[in-house]
């Protein structure tokens, strides 16, 4: 009985000292989405269905082409890839969105009598395509979409039509017919990289880049007009690459970067209850070395998610993570969740419905090729398993972008270069270690060396008459990176 109840107690010191977190996920085997020529800037989206659609631009000859495909098994297969944009014409920057009626809206900037247009095209059923249509005017280009709880779509995006660069928006109720373009940024000063989310009560909030200052403006009647531009920095020497998300209950956050005095680039956020009145400006990345590439994302607990990517002061670059419990009042600090001494960019998040966090990046390890890893969390962002390899094979991964049903099934669509052609390719993920259904969790990763041993639970505690019996087993972690 001694022996017993000893063990016991070091199982539960175990728990105690560790909070558990999700262990890799069950990912399936990769496949390729596109079968020629190079696929770049992939999208993927959800419908309420469950079916897939992916969106990227194919790259063949000199030209490029939008190009769709359809997924009705959580991408185990995909249908031929589909050109939707105008052929023998340069394409760029596509952005997918999927209304809860299933109707798919791709956005992109595309070339149009020799200057660059923003173009759309829509289907509801993801295999016929409406014919592009211009939304913008001349010399426009970094297109979003958002979409709204009546199924009204935004889109932003930045143009110039005379000295300074303006951000502009369009709406539509069907995805086909598009409001005339309509300024919102202020025409006197250079305005960039716009960005646009629509609250539960439709709101459309837009953040885009000042000359140095990041600014909002609010829409209450579907952008037909716009609200007094609120800055939501201070002048500082220089901003930009703003991403913004909305919660279900309304609330809007924004990140950013800032060169601070001292010339480091610093992440940056703020956030507003209604899209109107935002907190001052916080820092929550290191001071030293870059900041930059973001993703952000609210949990179905409020609670809010960021990632980017860090250049240290060696030339390397990490992804980190980080998290606020509390509105964005306060954050978290840094979580690394690539290696150090290796280059970790281009990352992106998703959050599931039992508020799992999955993130996923490129990865290169600076001497075989750049695979795609990822990583989970169960505990909101508190800790993340180490991260695993996603990708397989092929001569270089890239660009990966997530996307999560309703039943927590996560996709992940990158590029993989075969030696010849960079090929689309998917996998999909179980739900979230942790979450119902998912793989049990394990102890939590808490900065240990990578091969330090620990303790894994092999048997179960039979608490009786008869005693208490615990079976243990020591074992070392292999390659997973920290």
């Amino acid at each position: 009985p001694t022996l017993a109840v000893s063990a016991l107690t070091i199982v539960l010191a175990l728990a105690i000292a560790a909070p558990a977190e999700a262990v890799p996920q069950t990912w399936s085997t990769p496949v390729d989405v596109s079968a020629v020529n190079d696929a770049e800037a992939p999208r993927v989206a959800v419908a309420p269905d469950g079916s897939l659609t992916a969106a990227w631009v194919e790259v063949a000859g000199g030209a490029s082409t939008i190009v769709v495909s359809k997924s009705t098994d959580d991408g185990a297969t995909w249908t031929p890839s589909l050109a939707i944009s105008a052929s023998n014409l340069n394409v760029r920057m596509p952005e997918l969105a999927i209304d809860s009626a299933g109707v798919r809206t791709v956005v992109w900037a595309g070339e149009n009598g020799g200057s660059t247009v923003i173009e759309s095209a829509s289907s509801t059923d993801g295999l016929s395509w409406s014919a592009p249509a211009i939304l913008s005017g001349p010399d426009a280009t970094a297109p979003q979409i958002s979409i709204g709880p009546s199924n009204e779509r935004y889109v932003v995006w930045q143009a110039v039509p005379g000295v300074y660069h303006e951000v502009q928006g369009s709406s539509s109720t069907d995805g086909l017919a598009w409001s005339a373009p309509i300024r919102i940024s202020d025409p006197l000063t250079e305005s960039t990289a716009p960005q646009v989310a629509i609250r539960p009560n439709g709101d459309i909030v837009v953040v885009w880049s000042g000359d140095t200052v990041v600014q909002s403006a609010l829409s209450s009647d579907l952008g037909a007009s716009w609200g007094a531009i609120t800055d939501l920095t201070a002048v500082g020497p220089s901003v930009g690459q703003p991403r913004i998300a909305v919660s279900a209950a309304g609330y809007v956050a924004a990140i950013w970067y800032s060169i601070d005095p001292g010339g480091d680039q610093i992440a940056q956020t703020s956030s507003s209850p209604d899209g109107l009145t935002w907190s001052g400006a916080l820092d929550i990345s290191a001071v030293g070395g870059s900041a930059e590439l973001f993703d952000i994302a609210f949990a179905p607990d409020g609670t809010i998610h960021a990632i980017w990517d860090r250049y240290d002061l060696g030339g390397n670059s990490i992804v980190q993570a980080a998290h606020s419990n509390d509105d964005g009042a306060t954050w978290s600090a840094p979580l690394d969740l690539s290696a150090a001494g290796e280059n970790g960019n281009d990352a992106r998040l998703v959050v599931d419905s039992a508020s799992g966090v999955t993130a996923a990046w490129a990865q290169d390890d600076l001497v075989t090729f750049p695979v795609i890893q990822y990583a989970t969390s169960i505990d909101g962002g508190v800790t993340f398993a180490l991260a695993s390899a996603l990708s397989v094979g092929g001569q270089g991964a890239a660009s990966p972008w997530l996307a999560v049903s309703a039943t927590d099934v996560i996709t992940a669509v990158w590029t993989m270069s075969d030696g010849v052609n960079a090929l689309l390719q998917s996998a999909r993920s179980a739900a979230t270690a942790g979450a119902p259904g998912g793989p049990a969790p394990v102890l939590a990763n808490t900065g240990v060396p990578r091969y330090a041993t620990e303790l894994t639970v092999l048997g179960s505690a039979l608490i009786g008459a008869g005693g208490i019996a615990v079976a243990l087993q020591p074992r070392r972690r292999g390659a997973h990176r920290a």
